[in-house]
């Protein structure tokens, strides 16, 4: 089983932010929570969850990763800070028990790296315009 750590992730404009851990796993199916540093309120806080579990049929192992950033608004009379809407994504991942850890290793480091890289965040500006990539 593997230890719980902190997650460094790069913002779009290139500076470290940390992922704190917020909570471990509490087994099967259930998730470990991390949650951005440097927010006044856990609602605001963007966070991520990762949990595992068998495949329904026994074979392999299935893992899901979730992420939700709050996109959070003031109102300039009150001052109270609101959620205003929430961002989500996911991934799902799935293997084979028999599947050499190190290929797994090198699976997961090269979907994820992927999918941080600039040039699919690049390509990711095309959902503020509501358009895929051409």
């Amino acid at each position: 089983m593997s230890s719980i750590a902190n997650i460094p992730a790069l913002n779009w404009a290139g500076s470290t932010v940390t992922f704190a851990v917020a909570e471990g796993s509490g087994g099967d199916g259930s998730p470990a929570k991390w949650r951005m540093t440097g927010f006044s309120s856990y609602a605001a806080a963007p966070e991520i969850r990762f949990a595992m579990r068998d495949t329904k049929k026994g074979a392999g192992r299935a893992a899901r990763v979730t992420f939700v950033y709050p996109h959070t608004t003031t109102d300039s009379t009150t001052g109270l800070t609101t959620v205003h809407c929430l961002l989500r994504g996911s991934a799902d991942l799935s293997f084979d028990k028999d599947v050499p850890i190190t290929l797994a290793q090198d699976a997961v480091s090269l979907f994820f790296s992927a999918l941080g890289s600039r040039t699919t965040g690049n390509i990711l500006e095309g959902v503020a315009g509501n358009t895929a990539p051409r």
